[in-house]
């Protein structure tokens, strides 16, 4: 059984269809590309350091901007709770990777510049933040 669509559903479609009236939706929303900036942890005080995650990501190609960023990533998990109270590290890299930011489910987003923070943990425990910096531009930008 699926949700029932709540007011932020209602607000971000009533906002949609009044800037399509405007004539001005397809200045500000439409097909994009994802593209990310910055992906960095958090200051320490915000997570207990027992996962990292450190990645960068090729700068955006401005000539072609449809071809895909690459992502050079490590990810740590460091535990205590392993089998008889023993200590174990997991780590993971990735190594100059195409990255296809594709969202299918999403068709159209708002162009511009967007931050958040992603958190993972358990109860009140933080495990691992990071922020990042993503942009969203036009698929198929106008012709000047």
């Amino acid at each position: 059984m699926r949700p029932r669509p709540g007011p932020m559903h209602a607000l971000l479609t009533a906002l949609f269809v009044a800037l399509d009236a405007a004539g001005a939706y397809a200045a500000y929303a439409g097909p994009y590309i994802l593209a990310t900036e910055t992906y960095l942890p958090c200051e320490s005080q915000y997570s207990d350091g027992s996962m990292t995650l450190f990645a960068s990501f090729t700068p955006l190609n401005k000539k072609n901007p449809n071809e895909l960023q690459r992502m050079t990533a490590k990810a740590t998990v460091l535990s205590d709770h392993g089998p008889n109270d023993t200590f174990w590290k997991w780590t993971y890299d990735v190594q100059d990777e195409p990255v296809n930011w594709t969202l299918p489910k999403v068709p159209i987003l708002p162009y511009g510049t967007w931050r958040y923070t992603i958190t993972l943990g358990t109860g009140t425990d933080t495990h691992l933040c990071n922020k990042a910096t993503i942009h969203t531009i036009p698929k198929n930008p106008p012709r000047a």
